[in-house]
This record gives C-alpha cells, structure tokens and sequence, in this order.
C-alpha cells in the first residue's frame, strides 16, 4: 500500500443518476448529500467519497 493522490474531474460526476450516488455513498452520507442546495456543492460532496472508493 502506498500514499498518493486521487483527482476528479467533478464535471464528470453524474449527480442526477440516483444509482452512481447511492452504489458511492453510504446511506448517512446520502442524507447529508440531499441536503445540499446546490449541484456544485453535491458535485464536489461526491467527488471527495469517490476518489478514494474508486479503488476499493
């Protein structure tokens, strides 16, 4: 196992496919991911659970 960094490209981050964010998020994490008024704020939410997961 080693260090590095994962990166993003937020925009590629499909928030609208209810599936994507859930296969990604926890149920708690999807509460808070709900209640986030805007896109960019859900985005950047999703994007900082799916780097490190995308691993897994």
């Amino acid at each position: 196992m080693g260090i590095g960094v994962d990166i993003v490209e937020l925009s590629r981050l499909d928030i609208e496919n209810e599936r994507f964010v859930r296969h990604i998020l926890s149920d708690a994490e999807y509460e808070i991911f709900q209640s986030f008024p805007t896109k960019k704020r859900k985005r950047e939410y999703l994007g900082g659970r799916f780097a490190p997961r995308k691993l897994i």
